[in-house]
């Protein structure tokens, strides 16, 4: 009897060294004949890369087992190319240092690719952990954009992008869940490894899908997917310096986002470029515009008050920052303590 089709599990750890024994644990213990694990590391300045070593060693597996570490830290989107450029598969199954596979996840994302030939990312469901390994309760009505991720087309996916909002986040319709999902090989062939900044690696790869095949979302719960506490829902909020201290950490991460906003909006630019066809010459230049408003947003408040002022018209247009508007137009530290104070209200 032949053997199915070679997959690569590749699970990318950095710094989980309280988490990634059950997710190695979790890698060898799945059930699908022929695979290869890769465990690649990002250079994790904790003990995380010597439990990975010991758990491996210390766990029979009739897998073919590649340990890898990078060359210097080098972000998830390097982790990322630094396991599929050691793989030999026909999909790469990707899985985080925290999370937990299930012991029959890649043998039921691989029915699904082989019941659609199609089929060019597929992900699942997945159970919500606590830091304990607890599953918590099941909130439906969460999920009900990820079960209709099937009917989304991949117009309406760049249409979903070019009129989000940037507050508190910037998911499209339709996009997989990188933690539980299975990518075709054939998406780095084609497009080339994500570059290198990319920190939404889910996205570029959803896009890079449906523009050469197709995606599916299986209701199937294949991952224990581990929510960390939040350190800024956690911060303390008793006191005014405390409410300042988290709205200026909550302004460095908001500019955080618009720089990694930008950096996916470029990547999916370029990878639609590569493809021939109307949504090209209808969505390439509307990402790009995009992508630019968002490298303003990252150094506004290293723009002088009148730049600010010039600039925000196009941001807001091409953004919708609805409440945010006027806030935006503040000086800094006024626009620190109208946040404080929002926090205040809360």
């Amino acid at each position: 009897m032949s053997l199915p089709p070679r997959v690569s599990f590749l699970l990318i750890t950095y710094k989980q060294s309280q988490f990634v024994r059950a997710a190695v644990r979790g890698a060898l213990a799945q059930d699908y004949p022929n695979l290869e694990i890769i465990i690649s590391d990002d250079c994790s300045p904790d003990d995380t890369w010597q439990i990975i070593q010991e758990e491996v060693a210390a766990t029979p597996t009739s897998h073919k087992v590649i340990l890898c570490q990078t060359e210097g830290n080098q972000g998830l989107a390097g982790n990322v190319n630094n396991g599929v450029r050691r793989s030999s598969g026909e999909w790469v199954v990707l899985a985080a240092g925290d999370d937990i596979s299930l012991p029959h996840r890649v043998t039921q994302l691989m029915a699904a690719a082989a019941a659609q030939p199609d089929l060019r990312g597929v992900a699942s469901d997945w159970y919500s952990i606590d830091d304990h390994g607890a599953r918590e309760p099941v909130k439906d009505g969460a999920r009900k954009r990820f079960h209709s991720t099937d009917d989304v087309s991949t117009e309406e996916a760049l249409a979903a992008i070019l009129r989000i909002k940037p507050f508190p986040r910037l998911p499209f319709s339709g996009t997989l869940t990188g933690a539980t999902a299975a990518w075709h090989r054939s998406l780095f062939e084609r497009f080339g490894m994500l570059p290198a900044d990319l920190v939404f690696e889910d996205a570029a790869l959803t896009l890079r899908a449906r523009l050469t095949g197709r995606v599916r979302f299986l209701p199937e719960r294949l991952v224990e997917y581990r929510k960390h506490a939040d350190s800024l829902t956690n911060y303390t909020r008793g006191q005014s310096r405390s409410r300042m201290n988290l709205a200026r950490e909550q302004e460095r991460q908001n500019t955080k986002r618009w720089s990694r906003e930008a950096t996916l909006l470029r990547c999916m630019a370029r990878d639609l470029d590569s493809m021939p066809g109307p949504l090209k010459e209808r969505f390439k230049d509307a990402l790009l515009v995009q992508a630019q408003a968002f490298d303003g947003l990252a150094a506004w408040w290293t723009l002088p008050w009148t730049s600010r002022l010039a600039r925000f018209p196009k941001f807001a247009r091409i953004l919708s920052l609805a409440r945010m508007k006027a806030k935006l137009l503040l000086p800094s530290p006024l626009y620190l303590a109208a946040r404080a104070i929002t926090l205040k209200s809360r």
